[in-house]
């Protein structure tokens, strides 16, 4: 190979290098295609010793070629790929291989094959490799960087994939560890009946309003220095307020609506703090767990006695009582994530 076309190859391959892929790193940054390739290189590395039989240089060539495709079409999840996204980013590799000088063209065109076909111990190798090492990043990024699908998505993907080595289907499994005990230990509140408050984003009030997955909104009311809380009748315990959004509302109308409804006011000032995520258990609105977006915002008013607020609440069936944190707290149920949420807005 002559050195002109050794460096026009690595030319190519560098684009990987600014290609996103879906995931972050552990700092939360977007990583590249190349960080990909390199690490689930070093994974078929270190795997030697544990599948003698196989050509362990072989896997090696694959996780670093595996991906070129994407130097001309970008990387795109697996979950929204299509088979007609597959067959562009194929098509434009092939074009380019057979451009590639005869040795290295050839050899390639072999490997993308191999890995194609998955007949061989060296294909099935790279390709749960490639999968898993997705995985494995996932559970080292931050949980906010999660997809809305991700959550059930990580339980489950490429188990299938491993099925052929029992060495493969252990170390998946201590990967779902991992995503489990992340899931359980990164996020900000869960209740008892498991539903989580993943974040708090900081996603526009248009965007919210325009995400299918939001549904309602909450509003965290100070009276001068004191949190207030309004008792639910049907759950019998403290809450803050809001509600679900009606259609055609956005973000905004819909807690302006809400704090109407249920505390009587109307107020030409109000914060919008960010978008809450929450993981959902399974209940009356759906018979699985789901992602839910809801707009948190926070609302002060002057100083006004409990009487007088709990005498301007129109509806009364819903809220029957009115109290300020500080005189309930540890003596009263209080919603595990309203307390929460409390911490976000100090007025």
């Amino acid at each position: 190979m002559n050195v002109r076309d050794y460096l026009n190859i690595l030319h190519v391959a560098e684009r990987l290098k600014d290609t996103p892929r879906h995931c972050t790193t552990s700092k939360g940054r977007t990583e590249s295609v190349a960080e990909h390739s390199w690490r689930i290189s070093l994974m078929a590395f270190l795997l030697r010793n544990e599948f003698p039989e196989a050509d362990i240089d072989r896997v090696i060539k694959m996780c670093l070629i595996h991906d070129l495709g994407e130097c001309f079409t970008g990387d795109i999840p697996t979950f929204i790929k299509t088979d007609n996204d597959r067959a562009i980013e194929d098509s434009l590799l092939d074009d380019w291989v057979k451009t590639l000088p005869d040795e290295i063209s050839e050899e390639m065109q072999n490997l993308y094959s191999e890995m194609e076909a998955q007949k061989t111990i060296e294909a099935k190798i790279f390709k749960a490799l490639d999968k898993l090492e997705a995985l494995i990043q996932h559970n080292e990024s931050p949980l906010d960087t999660w997809s809305e699908n991700e959550y059930e998505l990580n339980k489950t993907y490429a188990f299938d994939t491993v099925e052929f080595s029992s060495w493969l289907t252990e170390l998946r499994n201590a990967i779902l560890e991992d995503t489990m005990e992340k899931i359980d230990k990164e996020y900000i509140c869960k209740d008892e009946k498991g539903n989580t408050l993943i974040a708090i984003e900081p996603m526009s009030e248009k965007e919210l309003s325009d995400n299918a997955l939001f549904t309602h909104c909450l509003a965290v009311v100070k009276v001068g220095n004191e949190y207030l809380l309004g008792r639910n009748k049907w759950r019998n315990r403290y809450e803050i307020f809001g509600g679900c959004v009606e259609k055609g509302e956005n973000a905004r109308e819909c807690i302006l609506r809400e704090c109407n409804e249920e505390l009587g006011l109307e107020f030409d000032e109000i914060t919008y703090i960010g978008a809450m995520k929450f993981v959902l258990q399974p209940d009356h609105f759906s018979k699985t767990e789901r992602i839910e977006y809801g707009g948190l915002y926070g609302i002060s008013i002057p100083e006004i006695s409990i009487d007088e607020l709990f005498g301007m609440i129109k509806d009364k069936e819903e809220i029957t009582e009115l109290a300020f944190y500080s005189q309930i707290k540890d003596k009263e149920p209080i919603a595990l994530i309203d307390e929460k949420l409390l911490d976000f807005y100090v007025g």
